[in-house]
């Protein structure tokens, strides 16, 4: 069951989700039509997004985005927490995510460093990784 105001994001709501993400500096070229994100509504409001690319018992965490009047009300942890609870219930056994500045937020989740080249191959030949995020882009992974 997922928090009170957190859904499954639809293909109504991939606009609205691109839009924040820009807002919050956060890439969104290529976010597909079967991106999975889960998305967190206060009224109408979209107010956070965090979504999740699977690649078999693999998953790339990307695009957790509050926007900045809803932050510091732990919306970002509940986002993180439902994706999480749905890897899980879509097999996935391990996620991964690349970060240039947030990687505090993402220890207190159970995240831990990681080299890059510990990354899965089908994970490290995503856009993300190969062009999006800098390579100075912090990578970690946590077991889910």
């Amino acid at each position: 069951m997922l928090p009170a105001g957190i859904t499954v994001g639809t293909a109504s709501d991939r606009a609205e989700v691109k839009t924040l993400l820009a807002a919050c500096k956060l890439p969104t070229e290529d976010i597909g039509r079967d991106a999975l994100f889960m998305v967190a509504r206060r009224r109408e409001q979209l107010c956070g997004v965090a979504g999740v690319e699977p690649f078999g018992a693999a998953g790339l965490l990307r695009s957790v985005a509050v926007h900045p009047a809803w932050r510091r009300k732990g919306i970002a942890f509940a986002l993180c927490d439902a994706v999480m609870h749905d890897a899980r219930q879509r097999g996935m056994r391990r996620l991964f995510l690349l970060t240039t500045d947030a990687d505090r937020f993402f220890a207190k989740l159970g995240f831990t460093v990681t080299e890059r080249a510990a990354v899965p191959a089908e994970l490290r030949a995503t856009a993300q990784f190969r062009e999006l995020c800098p390579q100075s882009a912090i990578a970690m992974t946590r077991d889910l």
